[in-house]
């Protein structure tokens, strides 16, 4: 029974080598290889994209609060101006409303400049990772078995048993 089953896979070597299934199945693990490496780095590069352009957001997003908070700091400070004058008073109460104003603004953008920062930390973050990860799906590394390989492997089997040797010298009359 050992002979017989050594026989039957050394038969299915020797007729993969024959058909060409062992390339076939070289050819489609080489390209499955190289197929999900190139798919992963595509992703990867879309992921960095958009990391870039999340902070050209982030950064037009700062720009725009700066603005508001500056417009709604000078509208303050006018109103508390004209409300001073209306009542008539002038001096420091005015100057400590302006100050106060003036601290409230800052602290604001101070506020923003900070979360600003730490978005901007996460999406630079994600560009490396996605930068990392295309370094890492560059030029995979395939084993390329050759055919002439799968038929020495096929014929030393055979060679290699004795008993399918006779085995097989007696089916074909040697």
């Amino acid at each position: 029974m050992a002979g017989a089953s050594g026989y039957a896979a050394a038969f299915v070597g020797v007729a993969d080598v024959l058909t060409g299934a062992s390339a076939d199945a070289a050819y489609d693990a080489a390209y499955g290889t190289y197929y999900s490496s190139f798919v992963g780095m595509h992703n990867a590069a879309n992921q960095r994209v958009a990391a870039e352009a999340n902070i050209a957001a982030i950064t037009q997003e700062k720009i725009h609060t700066n603005t508001i908070i500056s417009m709604k700091r000078d509208q303050a400070a006018a109103n508390a101006k004209v409300m001073a004058a209306v009542s008539g008073t002038e001096g420091q109460s005015v100057r400590d409303v302006a100050y106060q104003i003036d601290t409230n603004s800052s602290a604001a953008k101070s506020n923003v400049s900070r979360q600003t920062s730490q978005q901007i930390d996460q999406q630079l973050t994600a560009v490396y990772n996605s930068t990392s990860t295309m370094l890492s799906l560059d030029n995979p590394q395939v084993d390329s078995p050759s055919l002439l390989q799968g038929a020495i492997s096929g014929i030393s089997t055979v060679m290699s048993d004795k008993e399918l040797m006779a085995d097989l010298g007696d089916e074909l009359g040697i």
